[in-house]
């Protein structure tokens, strides 16, 4: 059986991707990607990928009455790359032949013509203008922007969409640019109630041509102004048109599919299946025994047969992201990609070459960026110092290791601390033992040293706190460990005293 080390190839940059790498902007993109190949080449096609493919493809084809779909995520979720992705496959006819077999319609139609439109971006002809521009019919649109802004209506649209050619719209980012132009005043609204109805025309325009298509991204829980105008828009079309836009999800958090993205972008190449089966027959043998003497709960069995999906990851990594993947500052699938990088680069600067599944309990705080990001997530610098680590190796789970010569209280803490970087109000924190366990089960460690390291590690910490329901988190506030500590080193020596003067006599 071989560690992950020994039986997997890393990309060139999977010890060192940045958020800032991953920042797509979809105007470059469409047009620098070349033939799309290499785009492809680092690029999972997830379900709400496919599904946009799928239907999409039927629209431009004139196969299908859904004329426009909303992509909704928070930020960094996919939208963009999904957007490319599609904006290539609807430009290139031998792309589609590759990666669209099977679905229907794909060689009916040669290349779309397509524009896209970056809402970051504030043109002086505003996105119609934009539009029409790309689309090679500037002139027709060129009244709707000199002196003013005025919107075009559903017959300019129309007369826009003219012809029998496939028309791909796709317009990315949208809610920053709504926000900013509803502060341009103009008469007695703003800028953004005549983009508005811009918007809302192109759509309900776009849903009377057979072949025109119209993707629309949204940023979810940011840009509040915008976000409420783009569905505004969005409803006017509905009612217009009777039906509803389809809404997709480029990336579920909450499915597998998260392990085949990161497989796709961090790995050059992955062991075979009997080498992965091996490993999956290991880690269910030691759950199966964990199972037995109640560490685990009897459902811990059931990891094992994931372990085939989710390989070189454990299985249960998603269980601990799902904890913060809402937080407000985490971009979710490229921020997942950047936290991914910089654990495995823990795991491959360990000193023992001893991991065979990745998981939380991996991070290694002495590297700076692995400690910079969590810190990033979570802003509990203070709590990495005195609980989990520091340079003079003066932290409380450092202490238990360097007492105990293993290296389970740094795990168990990584672990913990990794499932408390939730910042949103009342959100579920921590793990209760019987997860903590589960998540830390290795076939060539005992379950009982991460259940000591961990009870020994609650003795001490400063900051480890729990719910009613038995679960363990790291928290900002101090607990009463600390709190007790404190008020001991405090207390004046005399006082001291006499307490246990007076506490002897009652005694004796």
């Amino acid at each position: 059986m071989k560690t992950v080390r020994d039986a997997c190839q890393l990309q060139p940059n999977a010890l060192s991707i940045k958020l800032s790498d991953q920042v797509e902007q979809l105007d470059q993109l469409i047009t620098a990607e070349g033939n799309g190949s290499a785009f492809f080449e680092k690029t999972h096609i997830t379900h709400g990928m496919q599904d946009l493919m799928t239907e999409g493809i039927a629209r431009l084809a004139g196969a299908s009455s859904q004329a426009v779909f909303h992509l909704k995520q928070a930020m960094g979720g996919g939208k963009t790359h999904l957007l490319v992705g599609f904006g290539l496959l609807a430009k290139h006819p031998s792309l589609r032949a590759r990666h669209c077999a099977g679905v229907a319609h794909s060689d009916a139609f040669v290349s779309a013509d397509i524009a896209a439109f970056n809402g970051r971006n504030n043109p002086d002809h505003f996105f119609w203008g934009e539009i029409a521009n790309q689309l090679g019919k500037g002139e027709q649109f060129r009244g709707f922007w000199t002196g003013g802004p005025k919107a075009p209506d559903e017959r300019d649209w129309l007369k826009l969409f003219d012809g029998d050619s496939p028309i791909l719209i796709l317009l990315d980012e949208m809610p920053p640019y709504f926000h900013y132009l509803d502060t341009q005043k103009v008469g007695n609204g703003t800028v953004a109630d005549i983009a508005t109805r811009a918007f809302a025309n192109l759509l309900t325009a776009a849903g009377k041509k057979r072949n025109v298509c119209a993707v629309v991204s949204d940023l979810a829980a940011a840009y509040e102004t915008g976000a409420k105008l783009i569905n505004r828009a969005l409803e006017d079309a509905r009612a217009e048109l009777g039906r509803q836009e389809r809404n997709i999800t480029p990336v579920d958090l909450a499915a597998n599919e998260i392990y085949e993205i990161l497989r796709k972008r961090l790995f050059k190449s992955l062991p075979d299946k009997a080498e992965i089966a091996d490993v999956a027959d290991a880690f269910g043998r030691k759950l199966a025994e964990a199972a037995k003497a109640k560490t685990v709960s009897r459902g811990a069995e059931a990891i094992s047969d994931e372990i085939a999906a989710t390989y070189p990851f454990h299985p249960l990594l998603k269980n601990v992201i799902a904890l913060f993947k809402e937080n407000e500052q985490f971009k979710q699938t490229r921020g997942l990609i950047e936290l991914a990088s910089r654990l495995l680069k823990s795991v491959w600067e360990r000193p023992a070459n001893d991991v065979f599944l990745i998981g939380p309990q991996h991070f290694d705080l002495g590297i700076a960026e692995v400690r910079d990001k969590l810190t990033e997530i979570s802003g509990m610098r203070d709590v990495i110092a005195k609980d989990l680590w520091d340079a003079q190796q003066s932290a409380h789970a450092q202490v238990i290791d360097l007492q105990t010569g293993k290296e389970a209280a740094t795990q168990v803490g990584s672990l913990l601390f990794t499932a408390s970087l939730s910042t949103a109000v009342n959100a579920v924190k921590g793990l209760t033992r019987e997860e903590m366990v589960g998540c830390l089960v290795s076939p060539l460690r005992e379950p009982s040293e991460f259940i000591a390291a961990f009870e020994q590690l609650d003795g001490i910490a400063w900051y480890i706190h729990h719910t009613p329901e038995g679960r363990y988190y790291f928290d900002r506030q101090e607990n009463l460990t600390k709190l007790l500590e404190g008020l001991a080193r405090d207390a004046p020596p005399n006082q001291v005293d006499e307490l246990i003067q007076d506490r002897l006599k009652e005694m004796f």
